[in-house]
């Protein structure tokens, strides 16, 4: 039989050849699409990342600025009910000038950044700690426009013109004032407070803010006018300004077009809007670590499906560690954004209370109750030591309960025969000392129980904290004869008070990221009858540094 001839071998060799490229081809085609899906996953999981810590660095300043200017406001209230400026405002007395001179010069010494307290009376008598001031009075202050906006105002910060003829680009001579009417015990008009804070008091809240080497924040007020920015030029050039108003009508998150994350936040008590835009260098440094890794684990892959045996098997190596040290560095980043979201809730521990109690002692001071004056600031001292703890997210029990036993007393002061407390450990095994858990996790719970529950009451009313194990598990547990609340949907607005911000939610929350879903806390409420919180934690000792 006949042989077949060599000319058939190039038919098989070609069709080797398309096989060959056929499968190439396929290989590389799974590959990108494999890796694009890859890279958009982790990407969206930085970019969330990323719009996360922008939201959270953003509200941070924003919340201390309104911490600054509630601590303004609760300063111009102690000028404006002070016994001796209303004197001085009614009578005009030499002696009641001095002591509201004394006055003005304590609160200064209490703030750097206060420039100066001004009291105009209605006739056009100032007291102030300025020698010489450039600003208009008459007899009657009526007819003095911004002594009537000062009236009318609802005490929003303002960057003043009263006494300031001209604009000057100078942030040394800008200034933020907030005004206090000053009324007779019937309401009419005595005169006014005008405190003025140098405006680096607010530059200093967001010079810090750390949005990306491009990134930058600024604040516009409800009439579109710019408040705050690090250039100068925004305030003098319309256009500019245009630009910047442009921005804040822009809807939160990542904008394509200027490769940037923008987020936007409402001052309270003011009418500004703080804008912060971030730059995501990080985002854009790990995107191009992520594509330059992508492309490398293409390479190895591509030439796997090139080459053959050993060799092969040494390159899929070589991928999977590349592959781990990825993920690696993805759980790293993860680990990063836990301890970052405990670091903020621990951040949002409110402020009013120590408002509320710096009130509490100004007006003992005012009846020189002096006794009282010092037991509580001295409690006041030791809570906030017990809340910082040296920085340690971590406390032995008995420091949390002397925590919330602090900040019981305090409240006790202030309402009298209104509450009563008791604290139990006893049913412990070990002592208090020796366990530890998450710190601030009581109080949060029992100025709940007190401003929801307690204070509603037309009677006394009491808080039982107690702390006793079951078998592995540390229960804690806040109970209140308040006036309690139904579960339901007709209540839902005051489950949403009762159950939200620096109360419940945010202890349920740092319980579940520093142990997991399994722990927590319970309510439980019944009107008339009061509430109980349930705290379940792992009942652990405390551990030598």
């Amino acid at each position: 039989m006949k042989q077949p001839s060599n000319g058939n071998f190039p038919y098989f060799r070609n069709l080797r050849v398309q096989i060959s490229a056929i499968y190439l081809i396929s290989s590389l085609l799974v590959i990108c699409f494999m890796g694009y899906i890859l890279y958009a996953s982790i990407s969206g999981i930085f970019m969330d990342m990323s719009l996360k810590t922008t939201t959270e660095a953003v509200e941070r300043s924003a919340g201390n600025i309104e911490v600054y200017i509630a601590k303004l406001k609760t300063l111009s209230h102690v000028v404006s009910g002070n016994s001796d400026v209303k004197s001085y405002l009614a009578e005009g007395t030499g002696e009641s000038r001095l002591r509201s001179l004394e006055l003005i010069d304590q609160l200064l010494q209490s703030d750097p950044y206060l420039a100066s307290i001004i009291i105009v009376s209605q006739d056009g008598r100032i007291v102030s700690n300025e020698a010489s001031l450039d600003m208009t009075v008459s007899q009657n202050m009526m007819n003095e426009s911004w002594y009537k906006q000062a009236c009318s105002s609802n005490q929003m910060p303002v960057l003043t013109s009263i006494r300031q003829q001209g604009f000057t680009m100078d942030k040394a001579d800008w200034v933020i004032s907030i005004s206090q009417e000053i009324t007779d015990q019937n309401g009419r008009n005595m005169g006014v407070v005008l405190m003025d804070v140098r405006y680096q008091a607010i530059e200093g809240f967001l010079e810090k803010l750390n949005l990306g080497s491009s990134g930058y924040v600024f604040i516009l007020n409800d009439e579109n006018q710019v408040v705050y920015h690090k250039d100068t030029k925004y305030f003098e050039n319309d256009k500019l300004r245009q630009e910047l108003v442009k921005i804040s009508q822009m809807q939160a998150g990542y904008d394509q077009g200027m490769g940037m994350l923008t987020q936007h936040y409402s001052i309270k008590q003011t009418n500004w809007t703080l804008v912060g835009l971030s730059s995501l260098d990080e985002l854009k440094q790990i995107q191009r670590h992520i594509m330059e890794t992508l492309f490398l684990i293409g390479l190895v892959l591509f030439a796997v499906v090139l080459f053959s045996g050993l060799f092969m098997a040494k390159r899929f190596a070589a991928m999977s560690e590349e592959i781990e040290q990825l993920m690696a560095t993805i759980s790293e980043k993860e680990q990063y954004l836990r301890g970052y979201e405990l670091s903020a809730l621990h951040s949002q521990i409110n402020p009013h209370f120590l408002y509320n109690t710096l009130d509490t002692i100004v007006w003992m001071a005012e009846f020189n109750d002096s006794k009282k004056v010092i037991a509580i600031t001295k409690a006041l001292a030791q809570f906030f030591r017990l809340s910082l703890n040296q920085g340690r997210d971590m406390v032995s029990l008995m420091d949390e309960l002397a925590h919330v036993t602090e900040y019981l007393f305090i409240q006790k002061e202030r309402y009298g025969e209104q509450l009563d407390y008791e604290l139990d450990w006893h049913q412990l095994k070990d002592l208090p000392e020796q366990i530890e858990v998450p710190k601030i996790i009581l109080q949060p719970i029992v100025e709940n129980a007190i401003y929801h529950g307690i204070r509603e009451l037309d009677h006394p009313g009491k808080v039982w904290v107690t702390a006793q194990q079951e078998t592995d598990i540390l229960v804690l547990t806040v109970r209140d004869n308040g006036v309690g609340f139904l579960p339901n949907a007709q209540n839902k607005d005051k489950d949403k008070i009762r159950l939200g911000g620096v109360g419940l939610d945010n202890v349920n929350q740092r319980l579940k990221l520093c142990y997991g879903e399994v722990y927590g806390l319970q309510t439980s409420s019944e009107i008339g009858v009061g509430t109980v919180v349930t705290l379940r934690l792992p009942y652990r000792l405390m551990t030598e540094n």
